[in-house]
């Protein structure tokens, strides 16, 4: 098979979706990806998918009357204005990728097709027979499968781990512990609109919650859920296990679920409410005293919890029922289903007869080795890796990389981690992203100066407390690098402490202080050596001294102190 191909035409070039939605028609399990750029824009690899795996090749688009110059089609051809041609290196699965989006474009423009080792040009309807038996030789079905978020597609992401536990259940987008009781505990797989993204939240319900929430915990580890990412089912497979069910398989009892919720003001009722079923009148008064006794404005909001109280146990308990059978019948999960008193209607020696059952990690896949890598442990150690995942608040290493591979990550501006272990004994975990700079500051700027510009986030671990940099710049071509943001967290990164927004233009920054209570920000400006302290040369992995001694000049300077983070942190 040769490695090029051409196809000429007198149309528009059509559009990316316009070509993946030929492909669909004609079968061909091929999609291009190319972001919302435009394909007469393109020179270069194109990234496309075949199947469930990534493939591509060479794109160039030509227009204009000598675009046929050189490729002698027919002469009976008629006047073409727009070529493109497409190359690949020998690997098959490129060049049935290249065949497939040729005979597509040859399809919706009406076109012609030359494949070099063939020799001959091509009208649409043969150049797409011609690639259908390539795609049959390599024993590749044209029906489209691509991974996509649809509930099928959930099915076919969790088969092996189903395979082996018959504790758990798929049940649309819910994959959840059985038998179901009083608590719905498990994972929701939402979709986000996009095709190949999931946002995955830890589902902890209440069974009589409204069957269309998403639960109280937050979604884990943000956009990573791509699902055509290399590592995207084993890392499935992982988080499941780590940041899903060995967490929440320990909510039992309506009483553990109550402690999960007594810290988030906006779930006091979701919290008195589970206490009150679980019999437990006096901790729900308890309760709500405590907070009214934090804040006082709170008194208002607290009436109806405190007329809930006073409510008749037994009517309390029928409507909660009814509440439950509704859930299940909307939820479809009739099967897994066992309808048991609230504790609050049985004698309390009886009351664990109404928990969940104990949830056993017992056999589940096994994470690859080298999909996750812990952090350095040694006095000048540096790790590098392509991403990173929050654990217990503590960062890992996703799909770590060697030392020599992400000095080359580096030097070629590509997004990498970077983590190092201070001779203090801090963390130290860089994030850099390239970044697309505004369209507008393209416009302002000269045609030689580079768009791509990059995001670097520091986070500096102390043993109660993280400082949180971020610094950016608007090119690769214009120095340095800025600091606009400083922020002190407490470790597991749930509390604000202390936080700076520095504007260099303008030469002032706005800081919010929490350390006395909840503060407005204050703006001033910034004297002449902590607005020079603000720019400073790319950080490189594994010299952080500069930035560090910047980040110390600017917390001292704007009032925060010296950077101790080994101090605890208490909320007033």
């Amino acid at each position: 098979m040769a490695t090029e191909a051409h196809v000429l035409f007198d149309a528009t070039l059509p559009t990316i979706k316009d070509i993946n939605a030929e492909l669909r028609l004609l079968g061909f399990p091929v999609r291009l990806q190319y972001g919302s750029g435009t394909l007469a824009d393109h020179s270069g690899f194109l990234s496309a998918m075949l199947r469930r795996q990534r493939s591509g090749f060479e794109f160039d688009v030509r227009s204009g009357p000598d675009v046929a110059d050189d490729l002698e089609p027919p002469e009976s051809a008629k006047a073409f204005s727009c070529g493109v041609s497409l190359r690949w290196a020998s690997d098959e699965d490129e060049a049935i990728v290249g065949l497939c989006i040729a005979a597509a474009l040859a399809k919706l423009t009406k076109g012609i097709v030359l494949e070099e080792g063939l020799g001959e040009w091509q009208n649409a309807r043969k150049a797409v027979d011609y690639a259908k038996q390539h795609l049959k030789a390599m024993g590749i079905r044209g029906s489209p499968a691509e991974p996509g978020t649809r509930p099928a597609d959930i099915k076919r992401y969790l088969k092996s781990l189903l395979a082996e536990r018959d504790d758990l259940i798929l049940v649309g987008r819910r994959l959840l512990i059985r038998p179901v009781r009083h608590i719905l505990r498990g994972a929701f797989f939402e979709s986000t609109g996009g095709r190949t993204r999931f946002r995955i939240w830890p589902y902890l319900h209440p069974l009589y919650g409204h069957p269309e929430s998403t639960g109280c915990e937050e979604p884990i580890h943000g956009s990573l859920w791509d699902v055509t990412a290399a590592h995207f089912i084993p890392l499935l497979h992982d988080a499941l296990l780590h940041d899903v069910f060995a967490d929440l398989g320990r909510v039992t009892t309506l009483p553990r679920l109550a402690s999960r919720l007594e810290a988030d003001r906006q779930r006091v009722t979701a919290c008195v409410t589970a206490l009150v079923l679980s019999g437990r009148h006096g901790a729900a008064s308890t309760f709500l005293d405590s907070i009214a006794a934090r804040d006082p404005t709170w008194d208002p909001w607290l009436i109806k919890d405190r007329q809930f109280l006073e409510r008749d146990i037994n009517a309390v308990c029928a409507e909660f029922h009814e509440r439950e059978e509704r859930t299940v019948q909307a939820l479809k999960i009739g099967a897994i289903w066992e309808p048991s008193p609230f504790p609050a209607e049985l004698p309390e020696h009886e009351r664990e007869s109404a928990a969940e059952p104990q949830f056993d990690a017992g056999q589940w896949p096994v994470t690859p080795e080298g999909l996750l890598a812990p952090l350095p442990e040694q006095p000048g150690e540096l790790r590098f890796s392509k991403d990173y995942i929050f654990r217990l608040a503590v960062p890992l290493l996703l799909e770590p990389m060697t030392i020599d591979a992400g000095r080359r990550a580096y030097q070629a501006n590509e997004r990498l981690i970077a983590a190092q272990r201070l001779p203090d004994g801090k963390l130290l975990l860089s994030i850099m992203r390239p970044q697309r700079a505004h369209q507008s500051w393209i416009d302002q700027a000269s045609p030689e100066l580079d768009p791509i510009g990059v995001d670097t986030r520091l986070l500096l671990y102390g043993s109660e407390r993280l400082a949180e940099i971020w610094l950016s710049r608007r090119s690769l071509s214009v120095e340095p690098l800025s600091i606009h943001s400083i922020e002190i967290r407490t470790k597991d990164r749930r509390h604000s402490i202390w936080h700076c927004n520095f504007a260099y233009e303008q030469a002032s920054a706005t800081v919010f202080d929490y350390r006395n209570g909840p503060r407005g920000g204050g703006t001033s400006e910034l004297p002449p050596e902590l607005c020079a302290a603000l720019m400073l040369a790319h950080p490189v992995p594994g010299a952080s001294d500069d930035a560090l001694h910047r980040v110390r000049q600017l917390l001292d300077g704007m009032g925060y102190g010296a950077l101790d983070l080994d101090l605890p942190f208490e909320r007033s």
